[in-house]
């Protein structure tokens, strides 16, 4: 089993896939998985995969003619999420979506797809929580989090101020 590691970024993500993709290994000898966090395991090759914006454009440009737009949505937002398995689930949905040609979004008794729409549904709920008040105060924009106080169980400012090096501060 060759492991490719890759950074937790769209573009870092995207260029494993095309590296595992490229290597010719056969797809059930390979897997994805994140830098981050990755424990080694018995009788793994890894590889290291930095991010490459022509690989990941590459792959974009080949699912944006071959997959459904509805699974392009899930994959997208899957790849925005905060999961730690997302890189060897994104790889193996691409697998699926290249070589059936079938809309997936229909196929969640398919562990891979229902591990991908489960990420994107979270996702969606956590970008959903996330409103911005353009202009507000002196010039910048202004963040709210429409979970604050509601007892949901995240932990953030009801409101906050993004700082021009793109760090958050709550007012």
């Amino acid at each position: 089993m060759t492991v490719f590691l890759c950074e937790d970024s769209v573009c870092g993500i995207l260029t494993g896939v095309y590296d595992a993709w490229d290597s010719r290994l056969g797809h059930a000898n390979v897997k994805l998985a994140l830098k981050k966090g990755y424990q080694p395991e018995f009788f793994t090759d890894c590889r290291e995969v930095g991010p490459d914006a022509e690989k990941a454009d590459k792959v974009l440009r080949t699912l944006d003619r071959k997959m459904y737009l509805e699974d392009f949505e899930a994959l997208y937002q899957a790849l925005l999420s905060a999961d730690d398995q997302k890189a060897d689930d994104i790889y193996r949905m691409i697998v699926l979506a290249l070589h059936t040609g079938k809309k997936l979004i229909h196929a969640l008794e398919h562990p891979t797809i229902f591990r991908i729409f489960r990420m994107a549904r979270k996702t969606g709920r956590e970008a959903g929580h996330c409103c911005e008040i353009p202009g507000a105060g002196k010039g910048d924009s202004v963040f709210c989090d429409r979970t604050a106080g509601t007892g949901s169980g995240v932990d953030r400012g009801a409101f906050c101020r993004p700082f021009s090096n793109g760090t958050f501060y709550d007012l």
